[in-house]
């Protein structure tokens, strides 16, 4: 659910691109929505082979990440780590 809210932005991003003969940008847009997708597809993998180390990979490892949940946000990547199981 985290990676599909990732995923969103590009998305539409994509969809927002005008039809005007912008291949150039309507290309980027495409790559950058197969890298989304490769990600979702590796973070889906490590969550399946239970992969703590994988898992964890899929993310930007910076003070400044921000994890959304139930609880509201919550700010930085050592939480993520400490409370991926």
């Amino acid at each position: 659910m985290r990676t599909l809210r990732r995923l969103l932005p590009l998305v539409f991003c994509f969809l927002l691109i005008p039809a005007d003969g912008r291949l150039a940008a309507a290309a980027g847009a495409a790559d950058d929505v197969a890298a989304a997708r490769s990600l979702f597809e590796k973070n889906l993998d490590a969550i399946k082979r239970k992969d703590k180390d994988a898992y964890l990979a899929c993310y930007l490892n910076s003070p400044a990440f921000v994890k959304t949940g139930a609880d509201g946000s919550q700010r930085g990547y050592d939480r993520l780590a400490k409370e991926a199981g």
